[in-house]
């Protein structure tokens, strides 16, 4: 079915396609089982197969000459996919600059809307993992809105909440959950904050475990800390390999070391 000016209009043996939109699935031939709908649409693709096109210039660079499997849904989504395969892409201008890329999924308006041949990342809110740019494969995940915003080459990292993990640039293997968790850190890599604002402010520390609203909050440059509870060692900033556990437990000083505190503000007992 082909409905739209020049829609489909030097397709030669390709079945079962479905293009609706002028230029839609324009340079199609032996291509086959494609849905394009929107102008221009799946419109450089020849004898690829099995891909939909929903939404102005969706794929519209994309050919792949096999069984591609891209979906792209809404304005200039995955508008310059060219061999690209297995990738879903659903939002205005999300996943626009993948060229080679294979394996991702991005969903929100302008997710994942920087990357070109990297692949296996999974960018669901809008702007989420917007910059990310790494020629190889990601395996990042983001959700949320503009969750890993600013991240670049960084590999291998979980985030989850609205700004979370939202400054992390090259940092490698940090799990952040909460809105605004670990939301300072850039380079820093092995950290896990769990709760609304844990390790919100943490800028070049590695190794980090925080769990608990505004568990370690504070904690700047800091190495080695296990936090755990409400507002837990919130106060910490520079201090290295402590273990702090209980709501509004606190180790010694801002800056200490190798300190053990376990109970409620009011009942610690310090090792």
């Amino acid at each position: 079915v082909a409905i739209g000016h020049q829609a489909g209009r030097v397709m030669t043996t390709g079945v079962e396609n479905n293009l609706f939109g002028a230029l839609a699935g324009d340079a199609l031939t032996t291509g086959s089982y494609n849905v394009a709908f929107g102008k221009g649409a799946l419109s450089s693709e020849d004898t690829g197969s099995r891909n939909v096109a929903i939404g102005s210039r969706a794929l519209n660079s994309l050919n792949f000459d096999g069984n591609a499997y891209n979906i792209a849904i809404g304005y200039d989504a995955g508008l310059n996919m060219s061999t690209g395969t297995l990738n879903t892409i659903v939002g205005g201008a999300a996943g626009d600059a993948l060229t080679t890329g294979g394996n991702n999924t991005a969903i929100g308006h302008e997710a994942l809307s920087t990357e070109d041949t990297g692949a296996r990342n999974t960018a669901i809110g809008e702007g989420s993992l917007k910059t990310l740019n790494f020629d190889g494969n990601g395996y990042n995940t983001a959700v949320g809105y503009n969750s890993g915003h600013e991240m670049t080459t960084g590999v291998k990292n979980t985030i989850i909440g609205s700004l979370a993990g939202d400054a992390v640039t090259d940092g490698q293997e940090n799990t952040a959950i909460g809105y605004s968790s670990l939301s300072g850190e850039d380079s820093g890599g092995s950290n896990t904050a769990i709760g609304a604002q844990a390790l919100g402010t943490q800028d070049g520390g590695n190794a980090n475990v925080a769990v608990g609203r505004q568990a370690g909050l504070n904690i700047t440059t800091g190495d080695n800390n296990t936090v755990i509870g409400g507002n837990a060692g919130d106060a910490l900033t520079t201090g290295d390999n402590n273990i702090i556990i209980g709501k509004n437990a606190a180790a010694s000083a801002v800056g200490a070391d190798n300190e053990t505190v376990i109970g409620t503000a009011t009942t610690t007992n310090a090792i």
